[in-house]
């Protein structure tokens, strides 16, 4: 997912219950409708940077990851979430959150897996 989700009035109502304690959920008015935009505020340690193919500068700053590997960690607790140090990168979702979208026939999402150990 993008840095910032962009939600249809019925992705809010099918997610709301998995997405509301993760974040804002924001009203963005368009001339297609209401729309939202969703402020994750749930941040995660979890990137395994040891199995992850990235690259740090001198100061050990993370400038690009070309896969993310996460860590085995318990991802109930957070369904929509970003990672530490990597705040203005990539949103991740759990397969529960993945189920429900597919479930519930909402369009207009990309998912891309990423591995876990």
């Amino acid at each position: 997912m993008d840095s910032i989700p962009t939600f249809s009035e019925k992705a809010v109502a099918v997610l709301k219950n998995q997405i509301e304690k993760d974040g804002q959920i924001l009203p963005l008015l368009t001339d297609e409708g209401q729309y939202y935009f969703f402020n994750v505020l749930s941040i995660v340690d979890g990137l395994n940077e040891t199995e992850s193919d990235l690259i740090r500068i001198g100061s050990g700053k993370i400038v690009y990851i070309g896969k993310y590997v996460l860590k085995n960690n318990d991802y109930t607790k957070s369904h929509i979430f970003k990672l530490e140090n990597l705040e203005k990168d990539s949103v991740f979702v759990t397969e529960a959150f993945k189920e429900n979208i597919i479930n519930n026939d909402l369009q207009g999402f990309d998912f891309i897996e990423v591995d876990v150990c």
